[in-house]
């Protein structure tokens, strides 16, 4: 569980991973260098079970990706779920998980996930995971799931060398893409099981269109470069650079609505909108 001043809501999160009826498990909170009093939230929360465990990023970098990997090689259990500081588990989130796990098969199970803003509950929406053409579903940022969703056999995880940490966005849908590319890969998916709850944040004033999207243009970036070469050398793709020219569009989507929201001027929304268009897959095709 990455955190980077998450205090108003972590210990309610925190809360319902002890209410677990599952008992054998452990967090590994990885704080990334807070300003809030976000590890005293933890301290005072945790109430001294040795099941919580409570690090902090001392690294160079920062971000969500750098944190998870860190809660990855400290973790010593066979499964794994990556969720963040204000999500929320049902009490038998984990006994189901791994329970399915358990019976083998599969490096990966993949759950509903329910939205939320105050309260569990105050939100209709649901993300139900697919399977069919999932591999296409990412490739053309049609999320099929959430980083959430998932329970992990760790060995997998550890073995794809967990999260890019060069991504400062999409670094989720990078991860369940090149997990999907593993030809060693097998999941399956259980879309009307909800057993975690997303915190919808409340969008930010303080925060300019430009800030929010030059990271996730970045993103945009590194992903289609990456695997623009990945999906030439891989089989059983059905029109894998057709699908990337779908996630290309999204971003100029966004960059668009930025513009038309007043957020970013002429000039920005061309700079950006070129440097997308300069990349190999453009360039190629």
């Amino acid at each position: 569980m990455p955190n980077y001043n998450g205090s108003a809501h972590l210990a309610e999160s925190i809360c319902s991973i002890l209410a677990q009826t599952f008992r054998e498990w452990e967090l590994l909170l990885v704080d990334d260098r807070s300003t809030d009093d976000s590890i005293a939230v933890a301290e005072d929360t945790a109430g001294g079970d040795k099941r919580v465990s409570i690090l902090r990023n001392d690294l160079d970098a920062k971000g969500g990706s750098v944190c998870r990997n860190i809660g990855l090689r400290k973790a010593s259990g066979e499964f794994l779920i990556f969720m963040d500081s204000d999500d929320l588990l049902e009490p038998d989130c984990l006994a189901g998980r791994v329970r399915v796990m358990e019976q083998g098969g599969v490096e990966a199970a993949v759950f509903a996930m329910g939205t939320f803003q105050d309260q569990v509950g105050d939100m209709p929406s649901v993300w139900r995971p697919i399977k069919l053409h999932a591999l296409e579903l990412f490739l053309s940022h049609r999320l099929p799931w959430s980083v959430m969703s998932p329970i992990w056999r760790r060995e997998f995880v550890l073995r794809q060398d967990g999260f890019d940490e060069r991504y400062p966005r999409l670094q989720d849908p990078e991860f369940h893409t090149r997990c999907l590319l593993d030809p060693e890969f097998r999941f399956e998916v259980y879309p009307d099981v909800i057993d975690i709850h997303y915190r919808l944040a409340v969008p930010s004033t303080g925060t300019t269109h430009l800030a929010k999207l030059e990271p996730t243009i970045d993103g945009f970036r590194l992903f289609l470069d990456e695997f623009y070469e990945k999906v030439d050398d891989s089989e059983g793709i059905q029109n894998g650079k057709g699908m990337l020219f779908l996630s290309l569009f999204s971003a100029i989507e966004r960059l668009c609505r930025a513009y038309r929201e007043g957020g970013i001027d002429r000039k920005t929304l061309t700079e950006y909108s070129e440097q997308l268009l300069q990349g190999r897959l453009c360039q190629a095709g």
